[in-house]
């Protein structure tokens, strides 16, 4: 039975294939404000390419509060990320918070086998 204001997460990593990685333009991270999460260097659970932001699917994830990002920032803290909410002023490639889960919180993209 569902709850209202409850967010389901897949129970397994959303994987996307490289023509969907290719697709996907991501956000401008020059227009407005934006704010990422900052971490020690942590690896892509799938390729274990390191990272120093909070990423899916190699985009860096930006929000445009702080708040939002809140929630993630706090799980990070518990697996020991040492995760800071930064305004976002690199030029990674990036997607907002709300494409990522509407894309089913992918973490990484791989060839289809």
């Amino acid at each position: 039975m569902e709850q209202p204001g409850r967010t389901i997460t897949p129970q397994s990593p959303v994987v996307w294939d490289e023509e969907e990685i290719e697709s996907f333009e991501g956000v401008d991270g020059d227009d407005g404000e934006w704010y990422a999460i900052r971490t020690d260097p942590w690896p892509c659970p799938a390729c274990q390419v390191e990272f120093e932001y909070v990423t899916g699917a190699h985009h860096v994830i930006v929000a445009p509060e702080r708040d939002d990002l809140l929630q993630i920032a706090a799980a990070c803290q518990k697996v020991k990320r040492n995760a800071r909410i930064v305004q976002y002023d690199d030029n990674l490639p990036c997607m907002t918070l709300f494409q990522w889960q509407a894309l089913g919180r992918p973490v990484h993209g791989m060839k289809k086998v």
